[in-house]
């Protein structure tokens, strides 16, 4: 019944009913299905309450409700940056990744780790995600353009600046072999 009204709130354009109706049915330990806990997650997302979003997905998964997939995992970890909370997005990528078969996901917790100044381990993660491959679409060409030079700088405050400059090179040409593809 909380779904089915939650449902129809949404359909009607009512997507704060919608997510009160929800919220209430978690609350109340109701939601025990992976669409639902989806749903809910989604509704907090698009009400800019990232930090619930993630809170609940994440939860949802840890219980086996959801399925850890790299999508789901990625979901949680997206919403926990979009939340500022990059340790714990962090700790999402990492599952994300010990699920997926490429690189992408080793390429974003590089990243993030560059974001909260960790060279060394932004260096071994930027490397793992080139080692494991799978990065030939697009947005990773896009995201090897914008943050190559975020790499470069960081090399000031890496005790090993070869290895950084090593890395953005390898980037820089991985970044340039596909744009000529």
């Amino acid at each position: 019944y909380w779904v089915q009204l939650a449902q129809i709130y949404y359909k009607l354009q009512q997507e704060e009913q919608a997510l009160a109706v929800m919220a209430l049915a978690y609350r109340k330990s109701l939601l025990d299905k992976q669409g639902d806990l989806m749903f809910l997650s989604s509704l907090y997302s698009n009400a800019n309450v990232p930090f619930k979003s993630a809170e609940v997905l994440e939860g949802a998964i840890r219980d086996g409700i959801v399925e850890p997939t790299k999508t789901n995992w990625t979901m949680v970890a997206e919403t926990w940056y979009n939340a500022e909370e990059l340790d714990r997005s962090l700790s999402a990528f990492i599952e994300a990744g010990r699920v997926a078969d490429d690189g992408d996901i080793d390429l974003r917790r590089g990243f993030i780790l560059v974001d909260m100044e960790q060279w060394n381990e932004a260096l071994a993660a930027l490397n793992e995600a080139l080692d494991k491959g799978g990065l030939g679409d697009r947005r990773a060409v896009e995201l090897h353009r914008e943050d190559r030079r975020g790499v470069v700088g960081a090399a000031d405050e890496l005790r090993d600046r070869a290895g950084v400059v090593r890395l953005a090179a390898r980037i820089f040409a991985f970044g340039t072999e596909r744009e000529e593809e």
